[in-house]
């Protein structure tokens, strides 16, 4: 008896983690085709890139650390640690996505207290309870006016939960 409650919860928590991995294919974006390479990886389609932003003078290193909430509509928070250089970054703003018709993925809009950026998003597939993928700024308001830049995200369900999950941002801006 004890073994078939095991399997039914192990079962529960398999599908639990399908479901939440297809709310994060469909809320926080559209998977590309599955090409594969030769150690079975995903390739992760990419936003085109600006090719001023982080090639060279004024690019500095970005690292944003979110937590997200997966629900009808993707929210989350920006975390302490999140930089710009050597500089914090938008501690404690907040972030909303929709789904990006006018970049072919997701939409984020990052809020912080000095203004916000709009951030387009590609993911594709990954290890069980992970996705990565590409992302790029596509407009900013107040501080963040004019900036550019781009790079790599990462996505990892957090344990035990089928909506809720962390991400991190690394890549090069430009302002």
């Amino acid at each position: 008896m004890s073994r078939v409650r095991r399997n039914l919860g192990r079962s529960r928590r398999a599908r639990g983690l399908g479901v939440a991995l297809t709310i994060m294919a469909i809320g926080v974006a559209a998977c590309g085709g599955d090409d594969g390479d030769v150690a079975g990886r995903t390739a992760v389609p990419s936003i085109e890139s600006d090719s001023t932003a982080g090639s060279g003078a004024g690019g500095e290193p970005i690292l944003i650390k979110t937590r997200v909430t997966f629900r009808d509509i993707v929210t989350g928070k920006v975390l302490e640690g999140s930089t710009i250089g050597d500089s914090p970054f938008c501690s404690g703003g907040t972030f909303r996505d929709r789904e990006g018709e006018d970049i072919g993925s997701s939409d984020r809009t990052v809020r912080c207290s000095d203004g916000s950026l709009r951030i387009g998003l590609t993911t594709g597939t990954g290890a069980a309870g992970e996705q990565a993928g590409t992302w790029k700024i596509i407009s900013g308001t107040g501080a963040y006016e004019g900036w550019q830049g781009s790079g790599q995200m990462e996505v990892k369900l957090k344990r035990g939960s089928d909506t809720k999950a962390s991400e991190t941002f690394t890549g090069t801006v430009a302002h």
